[in-house]
């Protein structure tokens, strides 16, 4: 949740530092109205939900979503010490459509 956040803020004072101050609110209005991004909306309730789904995967039937693997036998595991692949960190709001078509 902090992640996700925190690069996106980043990211944002990172490229109004490097380009001066005076042109960084420009770009900012001009995002808001740019019709090429979507804004993404999180729903915390589901992605909890999401999390234990693919957990009840992995453990019950040996599949690993992120890794898109499926285990016959859990000794071929590759990470039986309950090490796991998990989601990455939260993108920010927007993204464009590019991105949301990968």
């Amino acid at each position: 949740q902090g992640q996700g956040q925190g690069q996106g803020q980043g990211q944002g004072q990172g490229q109004g530092q490097g380009q001066g101050q005076g042109v960084a609110p420009a770009e900012d209005g001009a995002r808001e109205t740019n019709p090429a991004e979507v804004t993404v909306e999180r729903d915390e309730k589901l992605l909890k939900v999401l999390d234990r789904l693919l957990l009840y995967l992995r453990i019950v039937h040996s599949v690993d979503y992120y890794n898109t693997s499926e285990y016959p036998n859990e000794d071929e595991m590759p990470n039986r010490c309950g090490i796991i692949h998990v989601r990455g960190p939260l993108p920010p709001n927007r993204v464009s459509h590019g991105e949301v078509s990968e």
